[in-house]
């Protein structure tokens, strides 16, 4: 297989997209200028790809993506950091690692797909919109072609 973040992001996307509650939360391959809030935005991970994570004719690569979550506050602090807390979490209809764990394969677009860990919440944003942000780790391992 070849190693193409393109189509790994919208294969991210479209699991999550299947496995969460989609009248609550606006999920997004590539960032956008203006997304709808609440939503999750795919970004490339700061290591984004290691070509070699091992050695020989088959080799594997490691991909790595950051699904950020943003929830604007508005006049609902509380609310906002309990959507977070729900997203994050897991046994609800909201949770990323349980979305991204449904398929590990993303629907046989990559070998293997694991969410990590998220990032604490912090507040971004300008003072007329801020939201609330927190990021989940998501890293792909794929044979090299």
């Amino acid at each position: 297989m070849s190693i193409d973040p393109e189509a790994f992001a919208t294969a991210i996307k479209a699991t999550i997209d299947a496995a969460i509650d989609n009248d609550r939360l606006n999920v997004y391959a590539m960032p956008e200028a203006d997304p709808q809030l609440p939503a999750v935005i795919l970004y490339a991970a700061p290591e984004f790809i290691t070509y070699r994570r091992t050695f020989g004719a088959r080799g594997v690569a490691e991909i790595r993506f950051q699904a950020e979550v943003r929830v604007a506050v508005g006049a609902d602090a509380m609310g906002a950091t309990s959507l977070i807390y729900a997203i994050a979490g897991t046994g609800t209809n909201m949770s990323l690692f349980d979305a991204i764990g449904t398929d590990a394969t993303l629907g046989g677009v990559v070998a293997t797909c694991i969410a990590e860990g998220f990032s604490g919440v912090t507040e971004r944003g300008d003072p007329a919109t801020p939201y609330l942000s927190a990021t989940l780790g998501i890293t792909l391992a794929e044979p090299r072609s």
